[in-house]
């Protein structure tokens, strides 16, 4: 009577109604492993099985029931099905074409369509025993933010399921008004990067964001993370950020410190209010730079320091014209180098080779 009761997995009991259930001789289950008799009781019209499931895979089965005085089986066809799990909800935000599904064996979601608006599935991450499911739009649906809404959700072997969710508030958005970076002082040559696409390792991140839509207040905080999200760090009240007023926020931060001394890359930010985040947004790129000791030169001139497999290759001009590379996984503590121009050598670093670092040699 419920063709959603089948689930492989586990054992399954089913009734079949008829007559006479006092003249079966015998019943089959029939599956691509093979056929399994099966044993059976009977009360009033009804005869009692249970399908053992527990190892068979989804697809299709059927029950082959052979009557007394009847040379041909009766045949039943059946579908097992792959246990649906359980869906506890939807998140969908104002002005986002993405939403999150929670709940349990998230897998097996194939679609999900919200007013005939269509959602594809994404990969599923799994928390705290909970599956959450992200799904994507082609274009940002124009949803209001209260509205009330029903998905529907449609699994892998067509099964549907209906979720009634609210459509939540616009997730908080702000944009980056400027940053700055301030570098320590250098025991050897200060290695200095030109441009402010990027920072050095241990310098000192300061960056300033317009509310977008929102209001800045003294519980909100701003994520910092490397371009895979594997190192990450927050800045919050009190710990880095100070709020001007409702519309501009200044965050100040090290990253080198934060996310530890292995992080180098392109850097993203994003708000969060009320555990709520917005979009993740490029901010920098971390470059780890080269200890510089010193420059001499006699008939050739020498490059000293720590850490000199951070640097790609050194040149005399800002072409980079006769450039001298560095070998890969280099662990010595010198290198000849170009006779600097003007009392300058040219660098480009491993972690970001469109930035030109510049060493000032001393005369």
């Amino acid at each position: 009577t419920d063709p959603e009761s089948l689930v492989v997995g586990r054992d399954n009991a089913v009734a079949l109604a008829g007559p006479t259930p006092s003249c079966v001789e015998a019943v089959t289950l029939v599956s691509d492993a093979g056929q399994v008799p099966l044993a059976w009781t009977t009360t009033g019209d009804r005869v009692g099985l249970t399908l053992p499931l527990a190892k068979t895979a989804p697809g299709k089965l059927s029950l082959l029931v052979k009557q007394y005085g009847v040379e041909a089986p009766d045949k039943i066809a059946l579908t097992a099905l792959a246990e649906a799990g359980r869906i506890d909800g939807l998140t969908l935000y104002a002005g986002d074409a993405a939403g999150t599904l929670a709940g349990t064996r998230l897998d097996l979601v194939a679609s999900m369509t919200v007013d005939g608006v269509a959602f594809k599935p994404g990969e599923v991450v799994r928390a705290d025993k909970v599956d959450r499911l992200g799904l994507v739009a082609d274009t940002a649906p124009a949803f209001a933010a209260g509205q009330a809404k029903t998905a529907l959700v449609t699994l892998t072997d067509g099964r549907k399921r209906s979720v009634k969710f609210v459509v939540a508030a616009a997730r908080p958005k702000a944009t980056l008004i400027a940053k700055s970076a301030a570098a320590p002082p250098s025991p050897g040559l200060p290695v200095v990067l030109a441009g402010d696409t990027a920072i050095a390792q241990d310098a000192r991140l300061t960056f300033s964001l317009r509310a977008e839509g929102t209001r800045f207040s003294p519980g909100d905080s701003v994520e910092i993370a490397t371009a895979d999200g594997k190192m990450t760090t927050s800045v919050a009240s009190g710990r880095g950020l100070t709020v001007q007023d409702d519309r501009i926020a200044v965050a100040t931060v090290e990253p080198g410190k934060a996310l530890g001394v292995s992080a180098h890359g392109p850097l993203k930010w994003r708000l969060v209010q009320d555990g709520v985040a917005g979009d993740w947004v490029p901010l920098t790129t971390l470059v780890r730079a080269p200890g510089v000791t010193g420059v001499t030169c006699a008939e050739a001139c020498t490059l000293a320091g720590t850490d000199l497999f951070l640097i790609e290759s050194v040149a005399a001009n800002a072409g980079f014209a006769e450039a001298v590379r560095v070998p890969e996984g280099f662990t010595g503590a010198s290198f000849a180098v170009p006779k600097p121009v003007g009392g300058m050598l040219y660098l480009r670093l491993r972690d970001d080779p469109g930035v030109t670092a510049t060493v000032a040699v001393k005369s």
